[in-house]
């Protein structure tokens, strides 16, 4: 379909060496004849109005062929472009999930690693807190069962040397208790001779009989010690 305004590819033009864009240059015609031999030279005549047209048409068809020869040439540049960088950004987003892949198996093996060494680093204190544990309990049943001895040899020194007392006290209080009964009688025999002399006398000095005398000093009951 032709535009308006543009030229119809016919004879004419093709006559006057005007070729269209999708049409081969015509080849030149074959001389059927010899060139004849060179007259004189005719004088040179203006361009025509016709001249100008056709030598603007050629001019206008020269120009739409290079346009569309250009345009031609940038689509395929354009799609040479847009396929490199298809191309490239495959590669980018290729790099990137292959890095992001080695990043994420790296921090999994990390995270691996560093959970095996919790683990084993919790069952090594675990175990020595046990160790440490089992050792302190033994020491704390030594230092009871040393403590609860130690506390019942003092208990028993401590009874024997309070039953000692106790007896030696006894022994010391029945023989104060065996002197005063001792001192007791002497005395209460000391009183009887007084009493005796004294009633002799009297009945010595006054003609009385002599009698004997019934006072007695009071004695005092001492309970006695149960040994």
């Amino acid at each position: 379909m032709t535009m308006p305004g543009q030229p119809t590819w016919n004879e004419e033009l093709a006559a006057i060496g005007i070729v269209g864009p999708e049409q081969p240059p015509a080849a030149p015609a074959a001389s059927a004849a010899p060139a004849a031999p060179a007259g004189p030279k005719k004088p040179v005549e203006p361009p025509t109005e016709r001249d100008l047209q056709r030598a603007r048409l050629k001019d206008l068809v020269s120009l739409t062929s290079q346009c569309a020869a250009s345009e031609s040439r940038i689509e395929s540049e354009f799609e040479s472009a847009i396929a490199a960088e298809d191309k490239d950004y495959a590669h980018v987003v290729w790099t990137i999930e292959q890095r992001h892949t080695a990043a994420v198996q790296a921090n999994q093996t990390k995270h691996q690693q560093r959970t095996v060494h919790i683990r084993r680093k919790l069952e090594s204190d675990k175990t020595q807190l046990n160790a440490t544990d089992k050792g302190r309990r033994q020491r704390v049943d030594q230092e009871r069962v040393a403590f609860e001895r130690e506390a019942k040899q003092k208990l028993a020194k401590a009874d024997w040397l309070a039953e000692s007392v106790l007896e030696a006290e006894q022994i010391r209080i029945g023989q104060a208790y065996k002197k005063a009964k001792e001192d007791v009688a002497v005395a209460g025999s000391a009183v009887d001779e007084l009493e005796s002399q004294t009633g002799a006398t009297l009945v010595r000095l006054a003609g009385f009989p002599k009698r004997r005398s019934r006072f007695r000093p009071p004695r005092k009951k001492r309970r006695r010690i149960q040994r």
